[in-house]
């Protein structure tokens, strides 16, 4: 293993994996000691629990890691090989992740550096960065998922706004409706069905209005606790 390949793994993970260090302690972040079975060696490592589907996190840690590395299938693991600086040396960091399901709504990642041809004290360093990985990807991937959350909420928010908005004009052309037959020096029989048919609607349009009010508060608390959890995970 050169000194440049160290170096690079290095900036690689401190680049990409390590904006995230101190905000772990938010979610549960525990790590467990694991091994991951290669064809020809039996690696360890470490793993981690999320609490969603095995398929949603294959994809967004396929993703996540192909930022500073090439991800090779092989079954249900992944090879990844963090490329050398080119001109300095020919010699990548490989570890390898697995995902298994501990049941549908769950998934444990587990993550393992390829120990050929490294000092004790390189698998040592790798395997210390590759725990932190793992920690880094969890919180970035519920960081994300609640800002969807976020996002997905306040469309909802923004669209029984707008709905509560026509109520609240319909009310007022109601209630100029009314004006204007009660300030009419003569009211027809006609008149006065005509404004106790407007008053009607009205309260009608201020229940519906009530009921649609209500549904935005609630909506709004539960966007501000998603906020709250947001913000305890970090931006």
């Amino acid at each position: 293993m050169g000194a440049s390949t160290s170096k690079f793994l290095l900036f690689i993970l401190s680049t990409f994996l390590l904006a995230f260090v101190g905000k772990a302690q938010k979610i549960d972040v525990t790590i467990s000691d694991e091994s991951i079975k290669t064809p020809k060696q039996t690696l360890e490592g470490y793993g981690i629990i999320l609490d969603f589907p095995k398929k949603k996190i294959f994809k967004a840690w396929w993703k996540f890691s192909k930022e500073f590395s090439r991800n090779e299938t092989r079954k249900d693991q992944i090879r990844h090989a963090i490329p050398p600086v080119d001109g300095e040396s020919t010699v990548p960091v490989v570890f390898y992740s697995e995902i298994t399901a501990p049941d549908s709504l769950t998934s444990k990642l587990k993550a393992a550096i390829n120990d050929n041809g490294l000092s004790s004290d390189n698998i040592k360093k790798y395997s210390a960065q590759v725990r932190q990985l793992l920690i880094d990807f969890k919180v970035e991937y519920y960081r994300n998922n609640l800002q969807r959350k976020i996002s997905s909420t306040e469309k909802q928010a923004s669209r029984i706004s707008k709905n509560l908005d026509k109520y609240v004009t319909n009310e007022i052309k109601l209630q100029q409706k009314i004006d204007f037959y009660e300030k009419k020096k003569e009211q027809t029989p006609d008149d006065l069905i005509e404004v106790d048919n407007l008053k009607l609607q009205i309260v009608i349009n201020q229940n519906r209005k009530d009921s649609i009010n209500h549904e935005l508060n609630k909506i709004n608390k539960r966007l501000d606790g998603i906020r709250e959890m947001a913000g305890e995970i970090g931006n």
